[in-house]
């Protein structure tokens, strides 16, 4: 999809969106598709030449995408993709480790055959996505596989803050090591993860979703 089509999808999706929404949706779709790489400086004059936009709501789409974790700005107030070292990254997967794991342990009980359906069907989407060699993808149904758990689990504060931080947990989960061995270890976990909520397994969904951070912080 080109910058225009993006632009005119996110237009046609949201009518009244504002100037710097509409920046910070179309940078961030670059940050996670990797089109703006690790230590890339973002330049407000282009952007605002593409936009035709003064510096103003270029600006705030910045900042709000730095405040977010996804850029870092220097001293002279540039701002530049940030690299994930291996401390912020280890922060990132392990709050999302404690959110995956109360959610699943919330839901465990409660999930409906209809929500089971879905995780399966989701399952069978990021196998497909694998074989398609489509990582952007597979993420996609990664997280929207967490999601569907948090939303069994019936708690407004844990779907709203994963909710809040699912494009970071994308970003960071989609680094340069990202590569076929690790989303066939990330695959199999949630094929795990799967059975065991299906199964009403507590003790075996926890070791899954400690299993699936392992993958991620080790590798």
């Amino acid at each position: 999809m080109t910058r225009k089509e993006l632009i005119a999808q996110i237009q046609s999706d949201s009518p009244f969106i504002s100037n710097q929404e509409l920046v910070y949706e179309v940078v961030l779709s670059d940050l996670l598709s990797h089109t703006l790489k690790g230590g890339e400086k973002i330049s407000q004059g282009k952007l605002g030449s593409e936009f035709n936009l003064s510096r103003g709501p270029i600006k705030i789409a910045l900042e709000r995408l730095e405040k977010e974790g996804f850029l870092v700005k220097n001293e002279d107030g540039s701002f530049f993709v940030r690299e994930p070292d291996p401390y912020f990254m280890g922060n990132i997967y392990t709050f999302k480790r404690q959110l995956d794991l109360l959610a699943t342990s919330q839901a465990i009980y409660d999930i409906s055959k209809e929500k089971l359906e879905l995780l399966h069907q989701n399952v069978k989407d990021m196998c497909e996505a694998l074989q398609a060699s489509d990582y952007l993808k597979f993420q996609e149904c990664d997280m929207e596989f967490h999601l569907i758990i948090v939303q069994v689990a019936h708690n407004p504060l844990l779907k709203e803050t994963y909710q809040r931080y699912q494009n970071l947990f994308r970003f960071v989960a989609l680094g340069n090591a990202m590569d076929s061995h690790l989303l066939k270890r990330l695959l199999h976990q949630h094929q795990r993860i799967y059975t065991a909520i299906k199964n009403r397994n507590s003790e075996a969904a926890e070791a899954a979703v400690d299993a699936h951070y392992s993958s991620l912080m080790l590798f």
